[in-house]
């Protein structure tokens, strides 16, 4: 090969350079570009992931903030039904359960109540079985009730 020939292969080598050059700056925009939707996708990705995971976590506490509205309106009988494997389900699980036993506990004050206004009337119709019921469970508390004649 002689200089001719290298002279060729340098005019060959330049041109090819040249025309590389010139695409530089598209190819440059091209992954540019792709970055840019990589980014946006990973980052529409991460928003939609903690959107749903506040939303797992909000909606239940919205049902127990809601059902602990009901109980200080006095609405006992609701049904909560929270579902979630975590701690916020077992809250919602023990809320239920309180919510279950104030209902109880209130038809039984309830029941007191109507029994201490008979008590206090002088109704004495059907106040015996009370009584000898009370009477097992806690003598002190009715001999407070009781006449002195009875």
């Amino acid at each position: 090969m002689g200089l001719g020939g290298k002279a060729e292969e340098i005019e060959t080598g330049v041109k090819e350079y040249q025309q590389l050059r010139m695409l530089k700056n598209p190819i440059k925009g091209i992954y540019l570009m792709l970055f840019l939707m990589v980014t946006l996708v990973i980052i529409f990705g991460a928003i939609w992931v903690a959107v749903y995971l506040a939303r797992g976590i909000t909606g239940p506490i919205q049902l127990l903030v809601e059902g602990t509205r009901k109980v200080a309106a006095g609405d006992l009988g609701f049904h909560l039904d929270v579902k979630a494997d975590d701690e916020i389900g077992m809250l919602g699980g023990v809320v239920q359960q309180d919510d279950r036993g104030l209902g109880k506990g209130k038809a039984e004050l309830t029941q007191a109540n109507q029994e201490l206004q008979a008590l206090q009337r002088g109704s004495w119709t059907g106040v015996g079985i009370t009584w000898r019921r009370s009477l097992r469970r806690s003598p002190r508390v009715c001999c407070r009730w009781m006449p002195m004649g009875a």
